[in-house]
């Protein structure tokens, strides 16, 4: 359930960053929102989880960011005011590829009742 909060809260936080954007426009406060990838931070280590063979740093084969240099290019970013400031390979990676390639229902899936069309619709002006 953590990872599940952890996610939606990132969400909810882009959207925010959206819709506030969208109510300053006209004046003069910039909004940034920044999209970390991996830091070299004890998060994980302070979060409780424990995530079965992982490797440490040394081994793995991705290198997370150190977070003097992430910190740096949080600061370039808001310096040059951009909207979003993606920090590190791997959500620039994530980022890239998701606007390619949405996200698709197995076609084997059954399709909730709230998202079938409504058969005889016609259409009502007031």
């Amino acid at each position: 359930m953590r990872v599940n909060a952890y996610g939606t809260s990132k969400a909810a936080v882009k959207l925010l960053t959206k819709g506030i954007f969208s109510e300053l426009q006209d004046t003069y406060v910039q909004v940034t929102t920044v999209f970390p990838g991996a830091v070299e931070t004890n998060i994980t280590s302070n979060s409780g989880v424990k995530v079965p063979g992982s490797a440490t740093a040394e081994e793995s084969s991705f290198q997370a960011l150190p977070a003097a240099r992430a910190a740096e290019i949080i600061i370039n970013g808001i310096e040059k005011n951009k909207f979003h400031i993606l920090v590190g390979k791997d959500v620039r990676f994530m980022h890239f590829s998701s606007r390619l390639t949405p996200i698709k229902l197995p076609l084997s899936r059954k399709v909730p009742m709230e998202y079938q069309p409504v058969k005889n619709t016609k259409r009502r002006y007031f």
